[in-house]
């Protein structure tokens, strides 16, 4: 379940534009190129 908030702290970043939707907001995180980025 901590994967849900860390991937919402990660879109709330200037990485890209914020996803509406916590889905889409874990496949922008997992596509950006962090260490924080959870394996899912």
């Amino acid at each position: 379940m901590q994967s849900n908030q860390q991937a919402t702290v990660q879109v709330k970043k200037p990485y890209h534009k914020p996803t509406l939707t916590v889905h889409g907001a874990v496949e922008e995180v997992t596509l950006v190129p962090s260490g924080v980025v959870v394996p899912i």
